[in-house]
């Protein structure tokens, strides 16, 4: 076990080392958009552009996803989903539409947040409606702390 952790390891520095970056790789032929400002890692397949859900149906679509070998995927917050706005012109499939935010409303808990990817217009609807669903997962970015050589 001990050999496998050294191997894998050594691996990962390696291709630190030579600039190999995975998640490039991943954005170009696997359905998702990696945003490496925010470190979120975006579903971007055909099914977040033709698939109409409740906010119910949404929440339990993004807990089952299966995505690029992820299953942890959720439904995102209205500010993740205006960060992903911004930068909506790098994904393949976004509609320009109404996305489900995993935030419920203020004053009334049976309404959600949305965001409109037209203009980033956002306000709250009754959870029953049908809007698009956009899945997000957090990336997980790894910091090695080596000593510091004292000569």
């Amino acid at each position: 076990m001990r050999w496998l952790f050294l191997l894998l390891f050594t691996l990962n520095l390696y291709a630190l080392e030579m600039g190999v970056d995975i998640y490039n790789e991943l954005k170009t032929k696997d359905g998702i958009f990696v945003d490496k400002t925010t470190n979120f890692i975006w579903q971007d397949n055909p099914a977040a552009k033709n698939t109409l859900k409740s906010w119910y149906e949404a929440k339990k679509y993004c807990h089952d996803l299966e995505l690029n070998g992820f299953n942890d995927w959720m439904l995102p917050s209205k500010k993740e989903l205006l960060t992903l706005y911004q930068r909506k012109d790098e994904l393949r499939y976004q509609a320009p539409s109404f996305y489900w935010s995993a935030s419920s409303g203020f004053y009334n808990t049976e309404d959600a947040w949305y965001v409109l990817f037209y203009n980033a217009y956002s306000n709250y609807y009754f959870k029953e409606f049908r809007l698009f669903t956009c899945c997000i997962r957090q990336r997980k970015v790894y910091f090695l702390n080596f000593p510091s050589r004292k000569e």
